[in-house]
């Protein structure tokens, strides 16, 4: 699967992989799936070293949440 260096709309995104053959819809899942799995391991990392307390965490996550609320971005 050959690189493509844009910054689609989350919809045009969307669209586009719904065209894709299995082959390449299972090849954009590994990459993708391989990717936040390594930026959510360097997060971790990240984190980890600087020796956050539960509650510094809490926090994090909070503000997270509520980012993802305030942008209609809940999963269930």
């Amino acid at each position: 699967m050959e690189a493509i260096q844009l910054k689609p709309e989350k919809n045009k995104l969307v669209r586009m992989l719904q065209t894709l053959d299995s082959a390449d819809k299972l090849a954009a899942y590994r990459f993708l799936k391989q990717s936040l799995f390594e930026d959510m391991k360097n997060t971790f990392n990240a984190r980890k070293s600087t020796g956050m307390s539960m509650k510094e965490i809490t926090a994090v996550v909070d503000e997270v949440r509520q980012e993802m609320y305030e942008q209609g971005e809940q999963y269930i």
